[in-house]
């Protein structure tokens, strides 16, 4: 028997891609700190793949040894994760079919190259009815946009139309893909696009989630913050003596 609905309906498809490299002391052992970084990971599709992939590659690149003053490239991040994630996908796809099916986008401020750059994997049908998982290398522009997910053409459309569109009081063009999103998320017609928002900002000082502030409604009385896509209440924030406080906070209406 298949089953028709999702297994969790706030699970975190966007996630901080966390770069640990260890330089050698003059003795020669691996113990000083070095190039550390983080850059976004986001994914759609197969929950399994996207997110069994991001604990896999998160362990041994949180971990890894490096010449002193060495700098990792975003690029050869990318390789490393392409080459993980293709060997999965494959030995998945086997056993599920395109259940397997997912893709993932990488993105960040790349101190080698100096620039903000994103990959995209996802899998490309080759002959034969073959699935393999292809790479795109971006150099993003003002009005930047990569989606996954399904429906591509047409919430590209109007995500494109929202940004292009004239901006209202209660309708801020900054803010048009999250709008965008939202009213997709809550269009029954997009059943296959569901949970909540969650966002993130990647720059030269790495990937940071963002929390909403959000407002009190008919169903929710009061204003609550939501983070990775479930509310966050104020016990859920709490670790011991320390206290969930991100660098940002946007407010959602």
């Amino acid at each position: 028997m298949q089953r028709a609905d999702p297994l969790l309906g706030d699970g975190a498809k966007v996630f901080g891609l966390r770069i640990q490299c260890r330089t050698p002391n003059e003795g020669g052992m691996y113990d000083q700190p070095g190039f550390s970084h983080s850059f976004g990971y986001a994914f759609a599709g197969s929950t399994l793949m996207g997110q069994n992939g991001f604990l896999a590659v998160s362990a041994v690149l949180g971990d890894l040894a490096s010449p002193s003053g060495y700098v990792l490239p975003l690029s050869d991040v990318v390789s490393y994760v392409h080459r993980y994630l293709a060997k999965s996908f494959q030995e998945f796809g086997f056993v599920v079919g395109p259940d397997a099916l997912f893709e993932v986008a990488i993105f960040g401020h790349c101190h080698s190259e100096g620039r903000l750059l994103a990959y995209h994997l996802r899998p490309e049908l080759c002959a034969d009815d073959v699935w393999r998982l292809g790479t795109e290398r971006i150099v993003p522009n003002a009005g930047f946009l990569l989606y996954l997910g399904v429906r591509r053409a047409e919430v590209v459309q109007r995500l494109e139309a929202a940004l292009l569109g004239p901006a209202t009081p209660d309708r801020m063009q900054s803010r048009a893909p999250m709008d965008v999103i939202k009213e997709l998320i809550d269009d029954a017609g997009y059943a296959s696009i569901g949970g909540d928002l969650q966002l993130g900002i990647a720059d030269a000082g790495g990937y940071n989630h963002w929390p909403l502030s959000r407002p009190a409604t008919a169903s929710r009385p009061a204003a609550y913050t939501s983070f990775l896509g479930r509310p966050f209440p104020e016990d859920e924030r709490r670790v011991g003596q320390a206290i969930l406080a991100p660098r940002s906070l946007t407010y959602w209406r």
